[in-house]
Formats: C-alpha cells, sequence, structure tokens
C-alpha cells in the first residue's frame, strides 16, 4: 500500500514541477516581448511622431515626412528632416505668408534641442493657377534651419516674420511676394 502512495505523490510532484516550469517560461516570454514592445513605441514615439503632432498641433495640413541620415555632419546619427506641408488659404497673401511663418515656428518648437537633428527643410504648398487658369499645388515657400540656428531660437519671445532673415537658407515664390 505505501508503495502505492508514493508513486502518487511522485506524480503530483511531477504535474507541479512542470506546472512551476511553465508558468516560469510564461513570465519570461511575457518580459521579453513586453520589453521589445516597449522599445519599438519608444521607437515609434520618435522623430516622426513628434513632428506628426507638431504639424497637427500647427493646424497644417501634412502631405509627407522623409527623415534621411545627414552624411555631411560628423555627428552620427544626425538626420536631414523634410516636412511637406500644405498652406492653409487667406484673403491677401500678406496674411497667407504670416500664417505659413506662424505654422512654421508652430512646428519647429517642438524640435528645438533634439540630437537626432542635422537640418530641417520646410516646404509650404498652397494652390497656384498657370497664366491660362489651370490650377495646380507648387510650392510656394522653403526654408532650411539647420541644428545650431535651430538651437539659438527663442520660440517664446520669436517673431516668426524673421524667418526670412534667420533661416539658413530662404525662398519664397513670387504668387506669394
Amino acid at each position: 500500500m505505501e508503495q502505492g502512495n508514493q508513486d502518487t505523490t511522485s506524480k503530483g510532484c511531477g504535474c507541479v514541477a512542470i506546472a512551476i516550469a511553465i508558468a516560469v517560461v510564461v513570465i519570461i516570454l511575457i518580459f521579453t516581448f513586453g520589453s521589445c514592445n516597449n522599445s519599438k513605441s519608444n521607437q515609434s514615439n520618435s522623430l516622426q511622431d513628434v513632428i506628426t503632432h507638431a504639424i497637427k498641433d500647427a493646424g497644417a495640413e501634412k502631405q509627407s515626412i522623409d527623415i534621411n541620415d545627414d552624411a555631411g555632419t560628423s555627428q552620427a546619427g544626425d538626420k536631414v528632416v523634410l516636412i511637406h506641408v500644405k498652406g492653409k488659404d487667406s484673403l491677401t497673401t500678406k496674411l497667407f505668408r504670416e500664417s505659413m511663418w506662424l505654422d512654421s515656428s508652430k512646428i519647429l518648437k517642438p524640435l528645438k534641442g533634439r540630437k537626432d537633428i542635422g537640418q530641417v527643410t520646410l516646404f509650404w504648398s498652397a494652390k497656384l493657377q498657370d497664366d491660362y487658369g489651370s490650377e495646380f499645388d507648387g510650392n510656394v515657400m522653403k526654408m532650411t534651419l539647420s541644428k545650431a540656428t535651430l538651437d539659438k531660437i527663442n520660440f517664446d519671445n520669436f517673431d516668426y516674420n524673421k524667418f526670412p532673415q534667420i533661416a539658413d537658407s530662404y525662398w519664397q515664390s513670387q504668387a506669394i511676394s
């Protein structure tokens, strides 16, 4: 009789050991995949997301965002950011131009101080009309700011009308001059 009880006890211990082993494996998998998901979410909450949210907060219409490695700098990991947005219609060309400067300020403010940016270029487009009356979307403003220039701007006191003077490169179409 005693031998029969020992067999049952041994079988019970084996089941408990297997259950504990399964629980340990599950916990390890949860922590392993959980940390991978966290790093992926940290990466997705990266430069692309910051720019997308900044464009949305500015009330601008995003057309595209391109983030490329900056091979022209000595700093590893620097990115060249190309932001294509559409300007909002306005009553006058002066208001239209100034609204793009204001929105540029709103878009660029969250990018200040980021270590992964080497240069940012904003391309503003709008509906244009050729001499024959046909409408098309075309670039009306382009401004490029280096990391150094971007980091100099105190956005809390910045006069956005100064973008043409402080941008490293600035161009605007005659259509909005």
